[in-house]
């Protein structure tokens, strides 16, 4: 959703595969990222605490998707097909919002069972080339 924000004329629509949002899962994400973090900190010195903590907020410190708001989502013309998420990183309710909120979204909620791959997948080529 961020290039919709930042350069929305070099979109003509988009498939979001499980859209990773917030839905009382934060400290999911903060423990994600301080694992990370600490594996990585001695090939960055020059990074103190301080700036560890501001890059996690950068990431993880929206109220919504990672890099958007709602008011984007909500003034994004942009066609989108949004496939729905189903765990701790993903939540049903972030893909239901997404739906919700932006003016051209359609939800496919059971894409990742092996009986609906394939028909997934045509809906996704059938979105792609309407939407081109």
């Amino acid at each position: 959703m961020g290039l919709a924000e930042t350069v929305p004329e070099r979109l003509v629509s988009g498939v979001m595969l499980q859209p990773i949002g917030f839905d009382d899962n934060r400290q999911t994400f903060f423990e994600l990222f301080n694992g990370w973090a600490e594996e990585i900190k001695t090939h960055h010195p020059s990074m103190n605490e301080n700036g560890w903590t501001k890059f996690r907020s950068a990431m993880f410190g929206g109220d919504f998707l990672f890099n958007v708001s709602q008011n984007f989502v909500s003034s994004c013309e942009i066609p989108l097909l949004v496939l729905m998420g189903e765990d701790i990183y993903h939540p049903e309710v972030t893909s239901r919002k997404v739906v919700e909120l932006a003016p051209r979204a359609t939800l496919v909620e059971h894409w990742q069972d092996s009986e609906d791959v394939e028909l997934a997948s045509k809906k996704i080529l059938t979105f792609l080339a309407t939407h081109t």
